[in-house]
């Protein structure tokens, strides 16, 4: 297969995606709607047992640190906020997507999981109070575009990492080079086909690349970059400050290994007590 076909091939397959599920939408279109109120959204929640499930046990995760156990919908919506749920359902719809068409892939959403951790973790401590759940949302997709290639060249995505590791190249660089698209580029796309809002869609294709977005989009985009950097580490094998992008540093006030090691330190252990419950799907 040339590198045309396989171009259109995942090109064809992020065009037929299926859309977000209806009832997400339908929760998401009652948010937005100034004449509705907690009790009617509730209402619809309700009618799914696991979008209920899911929102329960996100009021009651450590971010929110509720004195007492969250037990009703409505109280999970007034938790969370109307603003932060509409992020959070449109999570929970797409990896509902992604788990239904694609093959179970652990380690991606492993990992994925735990960049999300550090994306809230990161935006929390930078005071983006508003950007909480994107952040979140962001770190969870951010590799979606991997899902759709291993699905699709499984054979060709083994080759291209094998090359990245051998020859110390970015990833994303190769698989531009030898399919004509990354699966950052790939992931930006899905966003956009679910019409999802334009900074998680830029965070999620500039996550190797954050130089290249806008600077209203930089706090999303950044936090996105360094949390799946940080996540691939271990505490007491920091990479050097040099791998890490000078405008990342400087936005995060990170000026010395030291300062990131301690950052690093804390992210990992946080997640080891409570990363678990985070896990939104």
């Amino acid at each position: 297969m040339t590198k045309q076909e396989i171009l259109k091939k995942i090109l064809n397959e992020i065009d037929n995606i299926p859309p977000i599920p209806a009832n997400i939408i339908k929760v998401k279109q009652l948010i937005n709607n100034p004449n509705s109120s907690i009790s009617n959204i509730s209402v619809y929640v309700k009618r799914d047992p696991a979008l209920t499930a899911d929102l329960l046990r996100i009021a009651n995760s450590a971010w929110y640190m509720t004195r007492t156990k969250v037990g009703t919908v409505e109280r999970a919506i007034t938790t969370i906020g109307l603003s932060q749920l509409e992020t959070l359902i449109l999570t929970i719809g797409a990896k509902k997507v992604l788990s239904e068409r694609y093959m179970a892939m652990e380690e991606i959403w492993e990992h994925s999981y735990k960049c999300a951790f550090y994306s809230q973790f990161l935006a929390k401590m930078k005071n983006l109070r508003d950007e909480l759940e994107n952040a979140y949302t962001a770190g969870l997709l951010h590799d979606i575009g991997k899902l759709i290639l291993l699905s699709l060249t499984p054979h060709l995505v083994e080759r291209i990492t094998n090359l990245g590791s051998s020859q110390n190249i970015p990833i994303h660089e190769i698989e531009r080079l030898a399919l004509g698209i990354s699966h950052a580029q790939i992931g930006e796309r899905v966003a956009a086909h679910w019409n999802f809002p334009s900074k998680l869609a830029v965070a999620i294709g500039h996550h190797h690349e954050p130089r290249l977005t806008k600077e209203e989009w930089i706090p999303l985009t950044y936090t996105t970059y360094l949390s799946n950097i940080l996540c691939k580490v271990t505490a007491g094998n920091i990479p050097v400050l040099a791998l890490i992008d000078a405008k990342v540093l400087e936005y995060f006030g990170i000026d010395s290994e030291k300062k990131l090691e301690t950052i690093n330190n804390t992210l990992e252990e946080f997640y080891r007590t409570v990363g678990e419950v985070q896990k939104t799907a």
